[in-house]
Formats: structure tokens, C-alpha cells, sequence
């Protein structure tokens, strides 16, 4: 019976966003949005969806500071080398 009470207490402690949040709903679409113009190498639309002065951190330890070094980057490393899975 204490295990029950137990497990029931850390369901009711644990929020779970709502698949109807309107905010979830906002960043979903702008995720299929950024990603399907980087799969598709849309670089005009891709570009648009950063800031000027983004900071984009590679997986590496190399870091890009600006959109159009960014873009250059996929650009040239990622359009026409890498197919979407």
C-alpha cells in the first residue's frame, strides 16, 4: 500500500507539458520549420529563423559567431554531402 501512495505522489509531482500547449505547439512547428529548410538546404529560410549575432557551439569546441558564417558553414559542409535520415 506505501509503494502505491508512494509511486502516486511522484505522478502528481511531475508536470507534464500538455501536447495542446499552445507554446509546445509554437516551438514544434518552428522546429519542422528550421530543420526541413536545413534538410533541404533553403538557406535564404534557414538563415531567417537566426539572429545576426547567433552563437552556435559545434560538438567539436569550435564555435560560430555570426548567422553567415553559420550558414557558410552548412553551406558547405552539410548541402549536397549529407541526406536527411
Amino acid at each position: 500500500m506505501l509503494t502505491a501512495i508512494t509511486f502516486g505522489a511522484g505522478l502528481l509531482a511531475t508536470p507534464m507539458p500538455s501536447p495542446a500547449d499552445p507554446l509546445t505547439t509554437e516551438i514544434s512547428a518552428l522546429d519542422a520549420k528550421v530543420f526541413d529548410a536545413y534538410n533541404r538546404c533553403d538557406l535564404p529560410t534557414f538563415s531567417g529563423y537566426f539572429d545576426p549575432k547567433v552563437a552556435f557551439y559545434h560538438d567539436t569546441g569550435r564555435a560560430t559567431l555570426d548567422r553567415d558564417a553559420m550558414v557558410d558553414g552548412v553551406r558547405k559542409y552539410i548541402c549536397g554531402k549529407v541526406k536527411p535520415s
